[in-house]
């Protein structure tokens, strides 16, 4: 079986708040942090991001991420991004 599936959710936690979950069944970003040695860019893209949200006063979110699938080899990854609109 090929990767390549993306799911996403959305929830409503209250009226000025939303949750997003994002699962792929990719390499997941441990297996793609061990290929390289570098920092991923598109990680460091998001955190300034939503850095920047998050000083605006606007915004508070919390972004974290774990492995989909600890049992497979392809372990793949679900971000979950908690947005709350403070104005």
């Amino acid at each position: 079986m090929e990767n390549g599936a993306i799911t996403i959710n959305f929830l409503t936690i209250a009226e000025n708040e939303l949750k997003i979950e994002i699962i792929d069944d990719g390499v997941g970003f441990i297996n793609t942090k061990k290929k390289k040695k570098d920092n991923l860019k598109s990680s460091n893209v998001l955190s300034n991001r939503l850095y920047f949200l998050n000083q605006s006063g606007l915004w508070n979110i919390i972004y974290s991420t774990k492995e989909a699938f600890i049992d497979k080899k392809d372990k793949g990854n679900i971000s979950t991004f908690n947005i709350k609109r403070i104005k």
